[in-house]
């Protein structure tokens, strides 16, 4: 069992133990999973570094259309997401990562990898120094 504190960007700090009651999340990090209800039964290991990730992409949200494209979202999906959120940019980075997760598969998964690349490349988030962060 690792219980020593993770630091996350925003300042958010999460004690890693086995039960996920007894682990202190702030108001921040709840709000990020209560977003992806299809977390709830990940290791918690896993939604703690999805919650420092998602902290960490919203210094690409402006560009959340451009990573998504990257990642395989249709034009059609990316056009849902901004008329459904009326540019607003943390709801659709959300929709974003939502319908990334909604499309992946076990040949084709959702990785942290293709994430990372998604926000390194110049078609994507044009930030490399926050996906070495984040890798």
């Amino acid at each position: 069992v690792n219980s020593s504190p993770v630091k996350m960007n925003s300042g958010v700090i999460v004690g890693v133990q086995d039960e996920y009651e007894r682990t202190v999340l702030d108001e921040e990090a709840k709000g990020v999973l209560r977003n992806f209800p299809n977390l709830e039964r990940a290791p918690l290991d896993r939604k703690v570094h999805f919650v420092y990730v998602k902290i960490a992409l919203v210094e690409v949200r402006h560009r959340w259309n451009k990573v998504g494209s990257v990642l395989g979202l249709k034009d059609a999906d990316i056009q849902v997401i901004t008329q459904e959120n009326q540019n607003d940019f943390d709801g659709c980075l959300n929709d974003m990562i939502a319908a990334w997760f909604a499309q992946s598969s076990e040949a084709d998964p959702a990785t942290l990898r293709k994430l990372v690349g998604a926000i390194a490349t110049r078609t994507g988030g044009e930030n490399p120094a926050l996906a070495e962060k984040i890798a």
